[in-house]
């Protein structure tokens, strides 16, 4: 009984949170249509070099869902586009929602593991509600960040016979 409960609730937050007032922050990005490509590209890879976030297109700058004309293949060439153009390519999830009884796309971007990514050669970073151009020394921090591991996090073979006490 409590296994329905749950995921019903977790799709009722989910209808909730979806519904308040949008704004811009460091984790999401609003768009009012596809037609600047290259903003929804930095965002992407700024959202995977930084902290991750959630793009909205069909919504525009203060918030006002517009919607968007999505044809057959939009989602697709949106993927396609993304795969090609970032460099290392990332794989976010996309999908179309209605808000306002109007259809959006929605973007969602981890951070990445692999970072730095690139779109045109060119590194972005996510700073409050701005893609920032990353200089050289970002790009260093960015591959230094991945590099570093725990060895708390590391596996080993050795059981606790192989500790000398």
């Amino acid at each position: 009984m409590a296994k329905g409960i749950l995921p019903g609730f977790a799709k009722v937050f989910k209808l909730f949170m979806f519904n308040i007032e949008m704004k811009e922050t460091q984790e999401v990005e609003l768009k009012k249509s596809l037609s600047d490509i290259d903003a929804i590209m930095q965002t992407i890879v700024a959202f995977a070099n930084t902290g991750g976030g959630s793009l909205y297109l069909g919504v525009d700058d203060k918030g006002n869902t517009v919607g968007i004309d999505i044809g057959n293949n939009t989602i697709e060439n949106i993927a396609t586009r993304i795969s090609r153009e970032i460099k290392p390519p990332i794989t976010p999830k996309i999908r179309m929602e209605k808000k306002d009884e109007k259809e959006i796309v929605v973007i969602e971007i981890k951070e990445s593991l692999t970072k730095p990514h690139f779109y045109r050669n060119i590194g972005y970073k996510r700073v409050g509600k701005s893609n920032i151009q990353l200089e050289p020394q970002g790009i260093e921090n960015l591959i230094k960040e991945r590099s570093i591991f725990s060895f708390e996090d590391e596996k080993t073979l050795a059981t606790i016979d192989d500790v000398d006490l």
